[in-house]
């Protein structure tokens, strides 16, 4: 007999804050256009996608607009988005913090999935991210310390520097839900046993990034992903350039670049057994074996998804 149990428990969330690390958030108007006539309104076509990043992660809160108009929509949790759009519209924005803007065009496409890539700062924006005083007329930069390859913040409340006031809200480090299904299966002398359990709608801060790849941290192993680091031949990495010292505080500062998608599913206990009934003297003998958290279903690139508390000091 196979018995399947499904539990399926909702939680509240917590709010989770990071500084972004792209470049100022485009200014757009989330109005749908309003066709000024019913043969506007006939033109109209619905458009349905994914956002992801370069790992397949959904992106939450991408900003999805379409060029030369004011319609425009944000991507759910699970990275989708669903837009109408003017017939005349022919290509699709995509826009995110510590990402590069993207456009995708339309075509006869009613599906328009994409993939962003992570923004570090390059050598000709250095000394052009800059803050000009409404007051005094006076230019400063916004990162002072920033070098290409350097992570790029978002001066969020236009004040010229990078500080508390620039975090926003980015997810949270409690599962939406929270769920597990068992099974039990049992043939002739044979059984079967199985458990798996899982969480959704999670965003987890992976500190194993500032302990692995920072080399202004001492006394710890690499990560071997720290030979894919930014470098004059290697610009093309999400990963900042590796420093003695962090300048720019990229592994100081708590950003979205350490936020990953934490969803999982895991295979917590699986037991397979089998009865020796016909048995001198009516002995019967089971033998059976078992082990937990034998499988892990995640995208999350740290130890654990299932991962305890952190302090982390900014």
């Amino acid at each position: 007999m196979l018995t399947i149990t499904l539990l399926i428990i909702l939680t509240s969330t917590l709010n989770l804050f990071a500084s972004g690390n792209s470049s100022p958030e485009p200014k757009m108007s989330l109005n749908a256009d309003q066709p000024s006539a019913g043969f506007e309104m006939q033109q109209e076509k619905k458009i349905t996608g994914t956002v992801t990043d370069a790992k397949g992660q959904p992106l939450t809160g991408v900003t999805v607009t379409a060029k030369g108009t004011t319609s425009g929509t944000l991507t759910d949790l699970k990275g989708k988005y669903e837009l109408n759009v003017p017939g005349r519209a022919e290509t699709l924005v995509f826009s995110f913090v510590g990402m590069k803007s993207q456009e995708a065009g339309i075509g006869n496409r009613n599906v328009v999935d994409v993939a962003l890539q992570e923004e570090l700062i390059q050598i000709d924006e250095v000394d052009s991210y800059t803050y000009t005083n409404p007051t005094t007329g006076a230019v400063t930069k916004i990162q002072p310390n920033a070098k290409a390859g350097d992570l790029k913040f978002i001066d969020q409340d236009g004040n010229g520097s990078i500080g508390d006031g620039d975090r926003v809200f980015m997810g949270s480090a409690f599962p939406k839900m929270t769920y597990g299904f068992s099974g039990n299966l049992g043939w002739k002398n044979w059984e079967f046993n199985v458990f798996f359990q899982g969480v959704g709608g999670v965003k987890l801060f992976n500190a194993f990034k500032e302990a692995t790849l920072n080399a202004a941290e001492q006394g710890y192993n690499r990560w071997n992903k720290i030979l894919d680091a930014w470098s004059p031949t290697n610009t093309g990495s999400n990963i900042p350039i590796i420093k003695s010292t962090d300048p720019n505080k990229n592994f100081g500062t708590c950003s979205d670049w350490y936020l990953e998608n934490g969803n999982y599913m895991r295979l917590k206990n699986l037991l397979i057994g089998y009865t020796f009934k016909d048995l001198p003297w009516d002995i019967k003998l089971r033998i059976y074996f078992s082990g937990e958290n034998l499988l892990t279903f995640t995208k999350y690139s740290g130890f654990d998804p299932e991962v305890g508390g952190y302090t982390f000091k900014n």
